[in-house]
């Protein structure tokens, strides 16, 4: 962090956020408010993630440690990768989002380009010497300094000077007392003119002489600390990446982040592996080459290292910031530490080992007070969220899906839909904490740290968890019959320890050393955990990548017991060997396995070797030490590609090469086999048959990236799209239903992946329902493309369904950032079967169109007649539709003409499938739709009952008759109030084949909710529909009431669950229900899961002439659910079920959910298909109640031709 010791103000670098906070202290150094002040590089303090843009308002906070303030003339220097910005922070005059005033490093604030020399660099620390107005850059293997007075500085300066360099052009690492290897810390004593500089490879600290006077290039150091004299370099500490008996000089100086106390000599040094901050005494006449600490900051002790969440404990500290006036110590522990600012007491009587923090930024618990024990990114978690998810398993059978949260140190469970699609965002399940609100790391049967690996055992239904910092692999009992949901579950059993509260790390038999640490399993491209379930052969193969092996261990239920040894070993010749190696019998570093239980094939992802090995691994064949007989990612066994090579702008990918494997998945009915290259944000598919693999394969495509050859660049990758992957790790693969779920673990997602199909099945028990969605995709890649078609369907009697139509579009909020979906509309029609005649409601009032869509399903071409009537015109046309295609058209231009109303007439010598639509634009410009009355055939079943009319407030009703009779028709509209009194009534006459409206008097300021009735004094009784549409100073949404008979039993399909196309900020289903009749309706709800299982039921009785209202969550105390309800009445009734979606502008948007009678005819029915540039089609089905419904959708294009689609 960055202090403002004037002004009392903290500045804090969030790179997760790409930002910089700005918070108010009070004279004390303490923080004033939780929330920061001010934001730099966002909008404001809300804001998230975004594009990486290169310009002087955006991208601040790019780096970890790279701040630092001019406390005289107010300004702040933010390095944000290869430049730095400068800031007017005086309080007069912050703002959120503000301009920088100039730039160093680039030529102006829209380049961004790598270089050296006297302008450029590409460092990380910065600190500025107030007293002679000079800017110390570190920058690799040297120190450039830059005037930085105000009155002097432009943008793209020169540097006055370099430090460890002979001059500005030379990068030479090496020792002695002018050169750096890699500096990375540095700390200035004002007073004595002094820089500390850390010299991390060669494992010391210099400090040179920077007075003004005597600064000149290429200066010598004037003292070295942490050797012995500036020639040597050997390591003098080993701490936490060490076994215990290894470990020596803990309390000896070592490079890190730096700062220094001026009041009263101390330098604060940072070890970020180690959990801790250490303090010297560093006055001049102190300093020696084997300085010791006095006091360790974050630990109990010196001889303790493990990284703790609490008031006196660090998980990965970064460099310390000291204000010595107010004698406080602020450490930040960004990812993946604490997510936090801690502030320390260091006045010297109050400074000792051990110390508790006064303050902390950052955390809060529910009571609003600081808390020193959360961890969490954002300090937000709950059961939907995951910060660095590593792992992934999938539980087939009893649908399921496990995912490792590395960060939050749990594995979450979620349920998954019969086809193991997510049927729930929130996870049902927690292992490793006690809720879904904590996030601790522990070593005991209930607690993990750092999962890195899973697998599930079918057969046992057993999980098994690699708990990566704890050295072991964790089994815990997962039956859906005996787990209960939520936390605190304990383990049944651990292998690599000989209990739940050891941990040894060794290379046995019965021992794991994963390694795990920064940069080996965190904050690292490699996992060193990899666990497979054999589970024909009741083995588990466990990657212990520390000791760079796989072992195979026994799991019968019978034989298994914690700390049990392993029965083979791959990797290495025998189980006291731990060497890394490269060869066909050799590893380094593995991680994550999959395994082939048709051909017993073991794939090992060889991390550090840039490969994955297969292992023949059947119990008849497999031996200690064996060799692969395969390997993908190289040419051969001895061969491997450093990952300079593998990564980078400008550096060659293929299909054959891994740069950094981690995730591996196989397909056991195609024999593919998935494989996360992390190091190139890819995913590759190989063809793996046992009789055909051979070394160094191309893989067969690419998943997350353009092709094989591509790799995105950073502007790119900032991008949250559903094509592009960033950070992919643990994969899992569905071969019955051909899906792949990927960890995409920058972006803390789960995405799935299915391949596109032109026939997809349909499998549902009874009462059970069938769903499929397309998927309207966000795309980075490319651009996405407006699809149009049909899908067709073959059902049996008894079946009935709907598709839906979605119009959304792409949201970024201004304030937080966030991309979403507005959800504009949703419509939904009846499955229909074909007709020779229908009759539809043609709307061309302020500027809607209405759009016919004809399909022929007949064996033959068809020509089609339509014929529009309005006002007293008529106009006809003739289309012809060859076998198999479909037409979609404005009526206005088929008939080459406009209208207000009317009806529009379709018929054929032959069935068709028929549906309509009306489009018309909101109030903000956007189209919408609605669905158009259609009555299909000459004589239907008479309908005289409308309920869920809508008056008032806001909403208007269009009543419509259609009239598809061959003689004018009479009567008269009665409408109905709730308790059964008539309110308004229209007397009505309709000629053949035309249409009739009525608007209801909508003088109410308060929504009225009424029914209509239809009462006939001609012979024939014309169809009741409506248009209801809601408007607050012009439309919002329209919905259309297709017209159902009164019926004794009806179904609906229920899915108020939000989903990637259609969310907002609630849902809600209303039911309505009108009862004609003369005697009083008991009505029977029942709710029934995807599976047609009853979770609930209800019962009402609605009294005769009434209509009654109730909602879905009235009946069921639900407001998520997906499933089916039907209803079922003693007397004939009207229904209407109505879902009210308010989106993310605030706007309520009306679908009206057609309710389904059994269909009493089979065969093919069709429905329009549109998916991409805001479209999207869904399709329902429910099966009846006494049988199973076996079937497929296909889907083809306007010519009848199969297309390839994915239905999510």
């Amino acid at each position: 962090v960055a202090l403002d010791r004037v002004n009392h103000r903290m500045f804090v670098p969030e790179p997760g956020n790409i930002r910089i906070l700005v918070y108010q202290l009070d004279e004390n150094g303490q923080h004033v408010r939780h929330t920061a002040d001010h934001v730099i590089g966002h909008r404001s303090v809300v804001g998230r993630r975004r594009q990486s843009v290169t310009n002087r308002t955006d991208g601040a906070g790019g780096a970890e440690t790279g701040l630092a303030v001019d406390n005289i003339y107010q300004r702040l220097f933010v390095r944000d990768r290869n430049r730095i910005l400068v800031f007017n922070v005086h309080p007069d005059d912050m703002q959120d989002y503000p301009e920088a005033t100039h730039v160093i490093g680039q030529p102006d604030f829209e380049t961004m380009t790598s270089g050296a020399g006297q302008r450029q660099f590409s460092g990380a620390e910065i600190i500025v010497d107030e007293d002679t107005q000079r800017l110390f850059v570190e920058d690799g293997s040297r120190i450039l300094v830059f005037d930085i007075d105000p009155t002097r500085l432009v943008d793209f300066p020169n540097a006055k000077i370099v430090i460890g360099q002979p001059d500005f052009k030379s990068r030479e690492q090496g020792l002695g007392p002018n050169r750096l290897t890699r500096a990375h810390g540095i700390a200035l004593d004002p007073d004595e003119q002094r820089l500390f500089v850390s010299d991390q490879n060669n494992n010391r600290i210099l400090v040179f002489d920077i007075h003004p006077d005597r600064l000149s290039n290429d200066p010598h150091a004037v003292a070295v600390l942490g050797q012995p004299d500036f020639y040597t370099n050997t390591p003098r500490f080993s701490g936490a990446r060490a076994r215990p008996a290894n470990r020596f000089g803990v309390r000896s100086i070592t490079p890190g982040g730096l700062d220094y106390d001026r009041l009263h000599k101390r330098l604060f040094v940072s070890q970020l592996p180690d959990n801790r901050i250490l303090v010297f005494e560093a006055a001049p006449d102190k300093l020696q080459d084997n300085l010791e600490a006095f006091v360790v900051v974050g630990q109990p002790d010196f001889t303790t290292f493990d990284p703790v969440i609490s008031q006196t404990r660090f998980a990965f500290p970064k460099d310390p910031s000291v204000d010595s006036e107010k004698q406080m110590l602020y450490v930040s522990e960004g990812f993946p530490g604490g997510n936090r600012v801690m502030a320390f007491d260091i006045r010297p009587e109050v400074l000792r080992s051990g110390l508790a923090a006064l303050d902390v930024i950052g955390h809060v618990d529910d009571a609003g007070r600081d808390d020193f024990n959360r961890r969490m990114a954002n300090d937000r978690l709950d059961a939907r969220t995951t910060t660095m998810a590593r792992a992934v398993a999938l539980d087939a059978v009893d649908h399921r899906l496990w995912v490792a949260d590395e960060y939050n140190n749990r594995v979450l469970g979620f349920r998954l839909d019969r086809h193991n699609r997510l049927l729930e965002y929130e996870a049902r399940w927690v292992f490793g904490q006690p809720d879904f609100q904590t996030a601790q790391a522990a070593r005991s049967a209930t607690g993990i740290n750092v999962p890195l690996a899973l697998a599930y055992d079918v057969l046992d239904k057993r999980l098994y968890v690699g708990d990566g910092w704890n050295d072991r692999v964790l089994i815990y009992e997962a039956n859906p019959e005996t787990l209960s949901s939520g936390g605190g579950h304990a383990a049944v059993a651990v292998l690599g320890q000989p209990d739940f509260e050891t941990q040894e790390p060794q290379t046995a038999r019965n021992r794991f050393d994963f390694a795990v640490d920064i940069g080996r399993g965190i904050a690292s491209n490699m996992l060193p955990v990899g666990i497979a379930i054999d589970f024909k052969n009741r083995r588990a193969f466990v990657a212990d990548g520390g000791n760079h092996r796989v072992l195979v261990f026994d799991i019968d239920r019978d034989r298994l017991t914690s700390g049990s040894d392993a029965i083979n070993v791959l990797g290495q010749p025998d189980f006291t060997s731990g060497d890394p190696g490269l060869a066909a019998h050799s590893l380094s570093s593995p991680g994550h396995l999959a395994y082939d239980a048709d051909n017993d094939r073991l794939f090992v992802v060889d991390n550090r070797n840039h490969r994955l090995l297969v292992f023949a691994v059947a119990p008849d064949v497999i031996q200690d030490g064996m060799a692969a007989i395969s390997v993908l990612g190289q040419p051969d066994f001895s061969s491997t590609t450093p990952a300079t090579q593998l990564r980078g702008p400008g550096k060659v990918i293929t299909g054959k090469s891994l740069a950094s494997p981690n995730g591996v998945a196989y397909d056991h009915v195609k024999q593919r086999l998935y494989v996360a290259d992390q190091g190139a944000d890819r995913v590759l598919v190989f063809d793996v048959t046992a009789d055909r693999i051979k070394n160094h394969p191309t893989a067969l495509a690419v998943l997350g990236q353009r092709d094989e050859m591509s790799q995105s660049g950073q502007v790119l990758r900032d991008v949250s799209a559903q094509d592009q992957l960033y950070d992919p790790r643990g994969l899992a693969f569905d071969s019955i239903n051909q899906q792949l779920y990927v960890m995409d673990s920058h972006w803390a997602r789960m995405l799935i992946f299915r391949d596109p199909s032109s026939r997809h099945r349909i499998e549902v028990p009874p009462n059970g329902v069938a769903r499929f969605s397309s998927l309207d995709p966000i795309l980075a890649l490319t651009e996405p493309e407006l699809i149009l078609g049909q899908g067709k369907l073959q059902v049996d009697a008894g079946v009935a369904g709907l598709w839906m139509k979605t119009r959304t579009k792409v949201l970024m909020d201004t304030q937080t950032e966030q991309q979403s979906r507005l959800l504009l509309n949703q419509v939904a029609g009846r499955l229909e079967a074909p007709t020779m005649h229908a009759l539809v409601l043609a709307d061309g009032r302020d500027g809607a169109k209405t759009v016919i869509n004809v399909t022929n399903e007949t064996e033959s071409s068809q020509a089609v007649g339509f014929t529009l009537r309005y006002g007293n015109a008529i106009s006809s046309t003739m289309e012809t539709l060859t076998l198999g295609a479909s037409m979609t058209v404005d009526v206005a231009e088929l008939l080459d003409g406009s209208f207000d109303t009317g009806a529009l007439e379709v018929t054929s010598d032959a069935p068709v499938s028929v549906a309509a639509w009306h489009v018309l634009e909101n109030k903000y410009g956007e189209e919408i739709i609605s669905m158009a009355p259609v009555v299909r055939g000459l004589s239907p079943n008479s309908v005289t009952v409308l309920p869920h009319v809508m008056i008032g407030g806001g909403y208007e009703t269009d009543i419509v008759l259609l009239n598809v009779e061959n003689e004018s028709v009479q009567g008269e509209i009665a409408l109905i109030d709730d308790e059964g009194h008539e309110i308004e009534y229209q007397r009505y006459e309709v000629s053949p084949q035309e249409a009739f409206i009525w608007q209801p008097s909508t003088g109410s300021l308060i929504p009225r909710r009424t029914y209509a009735v239809v009462h006939p004094t001609s012979s024939f009784t014309p169809l009741i529909s409506a248009l209801v549409s809601r408007s607050d100073v012009g439309l919002i949404t329209r919905v259309g009431l297709e017209p159902v008979a009164n019926v004794m039993y009806a179904r609906i399909p229920i899915q108020s669950m939000p989903d990637l196309i259609r969310h907002g900020q609630m849902t809600r289903l209303d039911l309505v229900i009108a009862n004609p009749a003369e005697h009083a309706a008991s009505v029977r709800f029942v709710l029934r899961d995807l599976d047609g299982q009853e979770v609930d039921r209800d019962e009402r009785l609605i009294l005769q002439g009434v209509q009654s209202t109730f909602t879905f969550g009235s009946l069921f105390n639900r407001v998520q659910f997906a499933g089916s309800l039907s209803i079922a009445s003693d007397v004939p009734i009207a229904w209407s079920a109505r879902q009210v979606t308010t989106n993310l502008r605030g706007d309520e948007i009306l679908t009206e959910i057609p309710v389904l009678t059994d269909s009493s005819a089979s065969g093919k029915l069709v429905f329009p298909y549109n998916d991409g540039q805001g479209n999207s089609t869904q399709l329902f089905m429910i099966a009846g109640a006494t049988g199973r419904l076996e079937s497929h959708v296909e889907f083809v294009d306007m010519g009848g031709q199969l297309i390839d689609v994915i239905a999510r």
